[in-house]
């Protein structure tokens, strides 16, 4: 891994399976699936952020909630299912 990203896979098996926990929060995801991979991106660069989350939506893959740090990325792990987190 290059310097300044971090990948780090959650509980959950990465194949893709339904859950029958709760699913990733983003509402601005109307494209959802249950098929989808959950990732949680976290990122201060909230420019940088949207982009990379535009991007991975769209592969139709993954469903992204997006998050500044600090307290929402623990607020959002605590209270949703995510098979990945992504640290850049």
């Amino acid at each position: 891994m290059g310097e300044g990203y971090a990948i780090v896979p959650m509980k959950r098996d990465l194949q893709k399976q339904p859950s029958s926990g709760p699913r990733c929060s983003n509402s601005d995801n109307l494209r959802r699936s249950e098929l989808a991979h959950c990732i949680i991106l976290v990122d201060s660069d909230q420019t940088f952020g949207t982009i990379l989350r535009e991007r991975l939506e769209a592969t139709g893959d993954y469903e992204v909630t997006l998050v500044d740090g600090g307290n929402q990325t623990l607020e959002s792990i605590a209270s949703d299912a995510f098979d990945m987190v992504l640290w850049t």
